[in-house]
């Protein structure tokens, strides 16, 4: 996302959701095949993810992983 300033309105790419997570393309695919990504926005071809629900995601991913801890 290039330390640009992103409302949690806005949205962000696969390649950018993959750069702000460090993750592979091909990593973000399969977790959202396995249903471990948040469901994106699909707009013709293209997918979409809001930034709110993505950080809302983050959020349970590390409480659920401080909680097992």
């Amino acid at each position: 996302m290039h330390n640009e300033t992103i409302t949690l309105s806005a949205y962000v790419t696969l390649q950018e959701l993959g750069e702000w997570l460090k993750l592979s393309r091909t990593t973000l695919y399969r977790m959202l095949k396995d249903g471990r990504l948040p469901p994106p926005l699909r707009i013709e071809r293209a997918l979409r993810w809001r930034v709110s629900t993505v950080k809302n995601w983050l959020d349970q991913q590390e409480q659920t992983t401080q909680g097992g801890n």
